[in-house]
């Protein structure tokens, strides 16, 4: 049985039922409206498209019937065909010769592939769409093989390289929010540590990197010194401590992070205490920034235990390092034995002095920086009665002669020292007044040329010879030496034994 569908279908509205006169002349639409065209059964049971009632074997696209739109190639439906075919319209879909309506995918013609959507290629999408081959990033509706970086769809973000979804990396990537870490190939929104890139390595907290950290971080026996979430140095921490050493559990546990072998309440006290020293010291590279670091937290988190000294009912654990990482307070040997402790495991060579300050048993330590040796007292460094956030330098890194001058001991260690002494260390300290009052002046001048109201200069100055009395606080407190134009200006001074400290005030 034959059955011929026809259709007459004017030009002017060949194409999804559109009609013409959109920008097209008079002329134009009159030849057009002269044409029929129609997608029929033949009487060979095959539909071609017909053209003022001919066969017309010369086209090739789109046409339409009352089952829909077809793919017609060189006059005859193509039942083979699936992929792109193109009218006045767009690009569409067409699947097994059929325009699907239904599909939404990637789609390829012989310009690359391409992503449709309700079967229309949608030149607006930009985003991951996947085939049988994998998953792909399309840029402006087409599939961009120049791209890598990272994308998302609906089941999060992903990494893809050469515009294709990359499962096997894992590593930093982009996009308009920032630094991103990803896991096989896929944003990772809970990993904490480090990745890298061709600007270094960065520190990374729930998946993006922390450009708002700056300070320390740690993995294993690593620490890593972080500026603006950058890793500016690493420090590779070796375990400095004998194995029959009765602290070496603590360094182990320490380094490693493994505190595990703390057994009791008391071992995980102390570790606890010892580890807020050692924080503090990894937080600098160098080992005189280090011992500076210990120093300073021993001097501002402990106190001499002088109410037991006075009325002599010193515990034994105010003479051990305890004294100092669990209780807070000790005497000079509790503080020396754990200033020792630290310098060990930081791997910087240090003994325990003892012999007498001030006529009277005592002990401190002495410490080698780069060869040389120091006197160092950090018991006598830290107020008594206690002050609150002051820190004493005098007994700071100084030379046998100097801590000799109130100490008297015994030693094989010579210690000769004098570049890495405190005072040594700062710009603004002087042991003469010509040097003294020349920075004073420039100072004073900067403060006033950058018009600032109040200005605050402070300098140290030491008495290399004696020590310091009425005279030499006045050789440095000399008000008509002071060269800045100043309305009014005033100072105060601190001095303990052989170092004054000067804060000037200018207004």
């Amino acid at each position: 049985m034959k059955k011929l569908l026809k259709n007459t279908i004017a030009a002017v509205a060949v194409i999804l039922g559109i009609g013409l006169g959109l920008g097209i002349g008079q002329q134009n639409y009159v030849q057009a409206a002269q044409d029929t065209y129609s997608l029929s059964m033949a009487e060979d049971n095959k539909w071609y498209y017909y053209k003022n009632g001919v066969v017309d074997t010369g086209y090739t696209g789109l046409a339409y019937n009352d089952y829909g739109w077809f793919y017609v190639k060189d006059g005859t439906i193509d039942w083979g065909y699936t992929g792109l075919a193109y009218n006045e319209n767009g690009w569409f879909y067409v699947n097994g010769g059929i325009l699907d309506w239904s599909y939404t995918g990637l789609a390829y013609n012989e310009n690359g592939w391409f992503y449709v959507n309700g079967g229309i290629l949608d030149w607006s999408y930009t985003g991951l769409a996947s085939n049988e081959n994998g998953w792909f990033y399309i840029n402006g509706g087409i599939l961009d093989w120049s791209y890598t970086g990272l994308a998302s769809n609906d089941y999060g973000w992903f990494y893809v390289s050469g515009g294709m979804l990359d499962w096997g990396y894992t590593g930093m990537a982009y996009n308009d929010y920032g630094w991103w870490y990803v896991v096989d190939g896929t944003l990772d929104y809970t990993y904490t540590g480090f990745g890298v890139n061709e600007y270094g390595s960065w520190l990374y907290c729930d998946g993006r990197i922390r450009f708002d950290y700056t300070g320390n971080a740690r993995r294993g026996t690593t620490i890593y010194v972080i500026e603006a979430g950058r890793v500016t140095q690493t420090i590779e921490m070796q375990l400095n401590l004998s194995t029959d050493s009765e602290y070496y559990k603590y360094e182990y546990a320490y380094k490693t992070g493994d505190t595990s072998v703390l057994e009791t309440d008391s071992e995980k006290a102390f570790y606890n205490g010892l580890s807020s020293y050692l924080d503090a010291a990894y937080a600098y590279a160098t080992p005189y920034e280090q011992e500076l670091a210990v120093h300073n937290y021993m001097v501002l988190n402990s106190e001499y235990d002088y109410y037991n000294y006075i009325n002599g009912t010193i515990p034994y654990v105010s003479h051990t390092a305890e004294g100092i990482f669990v209780n807070r307070t000790a005497v000079c040997d509790g503080y020396s034995s754990a200033f020792k402790l630290c310098m060990d495991i930081l791997g910087i060579p240090c003994e325990i002095v003892t012999g007498e300050g001030d006529g009277a048993a005592h002990a401190w330590n002495a410490v080698m920086l780069d060869g040389e040796w120091y006197m160092v007292d950090v018991t006598w460094d830290d107020p008594v009665p206690d002050n609150p956030g002051v820190v004493n330098y005098d007994y700071f890194n100084i030379t046998d002669e100097k801590m000799r001058r109130d100490h008297s001991y015994t030693s094989d260690i010579n210690a000769n020292g004098t570049k890495y002494n405190y005072y040594a260390q700062q710009e603004n300290y002087f042991t003469n007044t010509t040097d003294y009052y020349e920075y004073l002046n420039k100072k004073l001048s900067e403060a006033l040329e950058s018009g600032v109201e109040n200005a605050t200069v402070v300098i140290y100055v030491e008495s290399l010879d004696a020590p310091i009395d009425r005279e030499f606080i006045d050789a440095y407190t000399d008000y008509s030496k002071i060269t800045a134009n100043y309305h009014s200006i005033g100072s105060s001074s601190r001095y303990s034994s052989y170092v004054m400290m000067i804060v000037w005030r200018l207004s």
